[in-house]
């Protein structure tokens, strides 16, 4: 990372220059130094970007690993956050907040290497990225107080976006800046070179069109890495990308340059009792109704028309429909809180509050007790099981919004920050896959479940295979299935059969050691 000192600025940190480089002439730009560390931080990039191109050999492979992951993401990731603390050293003082979140930060890294679930993969990358950027923004120096609101996140999406670019150029730069002596003359040789490569790069594909014999002749020159010529310059250029970025955000960190991030200045205006209450004595009044409905007839059993096709039909529906609307209901509660938080405190408004999460938990039980009844019968899915995660995390969100109610100082937005995280490493390392089948598996041969999807069950990661050969080795009954499903599954293989075949790094710890 390169740094631009000026009078007036912080010093720089330990192992950098300490000499001004303030401007002598006014309006002159001031001299650009890079440092030891700056060239610590390039180096370490080069060994991210050589790791991440070696692994993903393919420009579409690379925002696929991002969604796919596998053993190579969690390496690069965890091998980012150590470059990080080790180029930081002594100005790396994790506070409560940022130890926090990078313990997070290293559990979900790990997900995508233990478990070959795409649909797990998937929803971690997105928890996985956040997870990151609010580390990255923590560990470049910014206070918890800042980063850990309701703004945070924001926060850290643009200071991620502005760091990757704020020093893009800066190691070029350094290396063709003035000097003296024998150092200009090595710069100078440096960038004459550079300057004839960028050049050959366009006119050399441009020749070997040109004249056949001397393309087929180049070509063999450059057989020996294994591609032809043109692959090989993408390659270079996208390694030399990838490089540029990853030092341009480590020397952000190693700056500190998220001490500049500050909280929103000034103090908006609080929402009156008038634009907060009736909004919330409306919705209590419809969804206590609701309720009321849901006592009488789905958990007190009264007798249900047949025109809605009876209990069994009326209580197995309509739990993502439940659970959808309290999802909202939280959305509606915090941005009441948000609205309201520099006001003085309503009875009147942290009594609608208060009711609108009882009737939230109320209609978020009657979502269970209505999922509970359909996996009792038809077997446990992955949508059904990603469905049972959303109902604890809004019920316990639920309980902490209403600690929050009644006390003014509790910290929500972390706490509830720092259980959602915990909430999903401990699902995403369960191994959903392995539960779904195990459940059904166990269902189907108690005799709880009536009838079981074979064709789905195989549909699911590798991480269900174990339980579907239990299935044909105990119930004789259903082994030509099973095994007209796992020929099936060999020739058309998942999701990601195509990036499997040309991407080792998309595949788990335990595959790759089974594999070999």
């Amino acid at each position: 990372m390169s740094q631009l000192v000026s009078e007036g600025e912080r010093p720089t940190l330990p192992g950098y220059p300490s000499a001004d480089s303030s401007p002598a002439v006014p309006g002159e730009k001031p001299e650009l130094v890079f440092g030891v560390r700056d060239w610590a931080a390039v180096a370490c990039a080069s060994g991210l970007a050589l790791w991440w191109c070696a692994a993903v050999d393919g420009l579409m492979l690379s925002s696929l690993l991002v969604l796919c992951g596998g053993f190579a993401l969690t390496v690069a990731i965890l091998g980012f956050f150590v470059c990080a603390l080790a180029l930081r050293g002594r100005g790396a003082r994790l506070t409560r907040g940022s130890a926090l979140m990078l313990a997070a930060v290293v559990v979900l890294a790990g997900v995508p290497a233990v478990t070959s679930d795409t649909s797990v993969r998937a929803c971690n990358a997105l928890v996985l990225a956040a997870a990151c950027m609010l580390e990255y923004l923590l560990l470049s120096g910014c206070a918890d107080d800042v980063a850990l609101r309701a703004s945070g996140a924001l926060s850290a999406v643009g200071f991620f976006l502005r760091s990757q670019f704020a020093h893009l150029t800066h190691p070029l730069r350094a290396l063709v800046r003035s000097g003296r002596g024998r150092a200009s003359e090595r710069r100078a040789a440096l960038l004459s070179v550079i300057a004839a490569c960028a050049v050959l790069c366009v006119v050399l594909p441009l020749l070997m069109r040109a004249d056949a014999i001397f393309g087929s002749d180049l070509e063999r020159v450059f057989s020996w890495m294994g591609e032809d010529f043109g692959t090989n310059v993408v390659r270079l250029a996208r390694f030399v990308l990838v490089t540029l970025v990853a030092s341009s955000l480590l020397v952000s960190l190693v700056h500190g340059d998220g001490a500049r991030t500050l909280a929103p200045g000034g103090r908006v205006r609080a929402a009156s009792v008038a634009a907060v209450l009736p909004a919330l004595v409306i919705l209590d009044a419809v969804y206590l109704a609701f309720d009321l409905i849901q006592f009488g007839y789905l958990f007190g059993g009264a007798r249900v028309s047949d025109a809605v096709g009876g209990y069994a039909t009326y209580a197995r529906s309509g739990f993502f429909e439940l659970v959808g609307v309290a999802a909202i209901n939280v959305c509606v509660l915090l941005v009441t809180l948000q609205a309201r938080r520099d006001a003085p405190r309503s009875r009147a408004v942290d009594a609608a509050q208060l009711a609108l999460l009882a009737l939230t938990l109320v209609m978020d039980a009657s979502a269970a007790w209505r999922m509970g009844l359909y996996i009792h019968v038809f077997g446990l899915s992955e949508l059904r099981a990603f469905t049972l995660l959303g109902m604890v995390a809004i019920a316990v969100v639920v309980v902490l919004c209403a600690v929050r109610v009644l006390s003014t100082r509790f910290p929500l937005y972390p706490v509830v920050l720092g259980f959602l995280l915990a909430l999903w490493c401990a699902f995403a390392l369960s191994g959903v896959d392995a539960r779904v089948a195990s459940f059904d598996v166990d269902g189907y041969l108690s005799g709880s479940i009536e009838t079981i999807d074979v064709g789905y069950l195989a549909s699911l990661s590798d991480d269900a295979l174990p339980a579907l050969e239990r299935l044909a080795d105990e119930d004789p009954s259903m082994a030509a299935e099973v095994r007209g499903q796992m020929n099936e599954r060999e020739v058309y293989g998942d999701v990601w059969v195509g990036v499997r075949g040309r991407c080792w790094a998309t595949d788990s710890l335990p595959g790759l050691l089974t594999q070999h």
